[in-house]
């Protein structure tokens, strides 16, 4: 089933992927049973299940909120901002000291 030109895509909340997936892993639901109960697709509801174990049942890990990062992800974005600074600032620092050391005539 594809979606039509100009329909939005439904985008669940963390909380509400959480609760369906607890049904699953902590209540013994059966997986087809709590996606049709929620009216979401059984397939969507078994991906949400594997993000949940990939990210070892840390929540903020396997559904971080729209337009946020994962922790994980966060402090990569910051270290390779970090990186680039440093970088930046020791390319400074080698043209400098080629300014203030002598050259041999």
């Amino acid at each position: 089933m594809s979606m039509l030109k100009g329909q939005k895509k439904k985008v669940y909340s963390a909380e509400f992927k959480v609760e369906a997936v607890k049904k699953v892993l902590e209540q013994g639901e059966m997986l087809t049973e709590v996606a049709e109960a929620l009216g979401i697709g059984s397939s969507m509801l078994s991906k949400w299940v594997q993000k949940y174990k990939n990210a070892n049942a840390i929540l903020s890990e396997a559904f971080p909120t729209k337009g946020h990062l994962s922790p994980s992800d966060e402090k990569l974005k910051k270290l390779e901002a970090e990186l680039k600074r440093v970088t930046q600032e020791r390319d400074i620092l080698k043209k400098a000291m080629g300014y203030f050391v002598e050259r041999p005539k």
